[in-house]
């Protein structure tokens, strides 16, 4: 419904917003752990540097979702889960990663709205690039 789609609306203005922090990071030498580094973490961080001072949550209160970029800081990977576009072994995924904003379709096999970490179509740092 209508309710649905504007908080779908505010994932993807929240995700906009944390790809350019995580952009402007990368370059500032006060943000994570140095120039040309985007910031480390095994989970969400709670500030990006000067240009979000407290990370959004998802319309409903949850966290949103964050691959741990530990093994490699030229990477992130943070995703909101979407509430339109389900089927019975996929959901709709908004993800944020240093090639931008994009949807995809996730592997949702049992179908309990959390994504999968194995199949076809998982969230890891090589699906948000």
């Amino acid at each position: 419904g209508a309710r649905a789609n504007a908080r779908d609306a505010r994932r993807n203005a929240d995700m906009r917003q944390l790809s350019t922090a995580m952009e402007l990071c990368y370059d500032d030498t006060i943000c994570g752990d140095g120039n040309d580094q985007y910031i480390a973490s095994a989970t969400m961080p709670l500030v990006i540097g000067t240009f979000v001072a407290a990370v959004p949550k998802d319309p409903q209160g949850d966290a949103y979702g964050w691959v741990s970029n530990l093994s490699n800081d030229q990477d992130y990977c943070t995703y909101a889960i979407l509430e339109g576009g389900d089927t019975a072994t996929t959901l709709q995924a908004v993800l944020a990663g240093p090639g931008g904003v994009r949807e995809r379709t996730i592997t949702d096999a049992n179908n309990d709205r959390i994504p999968d970490a194995t199949g076809a179509s998982i969230i890891d740092l090589t699906t948000c690039e």
